[in-house]
């Protein structure tokens, strides 16, 4: 566990190091292009405006947003390997956190944690001018997103609950065999949900989108507690006792 901490002490620490190193940089290599642009543009059809906005608008880029998104994302990622190495601590010591209702209830502060990460994201692209200003507002994609992760987390939730039938939760969290096609299948679904999860961060540590980095990491450590389930085989115990009497002929 000391070697994942000292990976995310040295991700945040370079993170924070490239976006103090991207403040020093001028967002654009002429600060007025953004308002230049939008009116320029703004008399053209819609699809046409935001095809040029974009293409014409990266010319005037400096390194700043890609240093600073990556640094974010760096620091996002550190901060995650932290958060989830304290999960899986206070899971293996905790016999509390082993329980349905906690896991859930951390699952869905995840899923809200998603909410005010999408609200930093867009207002961060707003403030340097990443849309144009006769765009929609941030309020549209914000609210979009939020509902989005308000129904993955209903989803996900009953989800989750589908597979702890005859999959309990276990004591320690570990690789195990499965014993059953629905075993195999199950544990098949779990481990392509993680590879998502994993996607996700990879995706969005370039990107500086801390919500896609954060909380599927600490994400990944309530999989893999599910992954680690054992399957209990529920028998017939009035057949059983019907067997046993007839062996012992009562």
């Amino acid at each position: 566990m000391r070697w994942l901490i000292s990976i995310s002490i040295v991700l945040i620490l370079a993170g924070a190091s490239l976006v103090i190193y991207a403040t020093t940089l001028p967002v654009y290599t002429d600060a007025a292009a953004p308002e230049r642009l939008s009116n320029e543009l703004e008399a053209k059809p819609r699809e046409t405006r935001f095809k040029e906005w974009y293409s014409r608008l990266r010319t005037y880029e400096t390194p700043h947003k890609k240093l600073s998104d990556f640094g974010r994302g760096l620091c996002a990622a550190g901060a995650g390997l932290l958060l989830a190495s304290g999960v899986w601590v206070l899971y293996h010591r905790s016999p509390r956190m082993r329980t349905t209702w906690a896991v859930l209830i951390l699952w869905l502060a995840l899923w809200a944690m998603r909410i005010p990460f999408s609200m930093w994201y867009h207002g961060v692209r707003q403030q340097r001018f990443d849309y144009p200003v006769w765009g929609d507002s941030i309020a549209i994609p914000v609210f979009s997103e939020s509902l989005t992760w308000i129904v993955g987390a209903l989803i996900s939730s009953f989800v989750l609950a589908l597979l702890l039938i005859r999959h309990p939760l276990p004591d320690l969290i570990r690789i195990v065999r499965p014993s059953s096609a629905y075993s195999w299948t199950r544990a098949a679904f779990l481990a392509c949900w993680i590879a998502i999860l994993g996607l996700c961060v990879a995706s969005g540590i370039p990107d500086g989108d801390e919500g896609m980095v954060l909380t599927p990491i600490v994400a990944s450590v309530i999989l893999l507690a599910f992954l680690s389930a054992h399957e209990v085989i529920i028998t017939d115990k009035s057949h059983d006792t019907s067997i046993a009497h007839s062996k012992t002929g009562a």
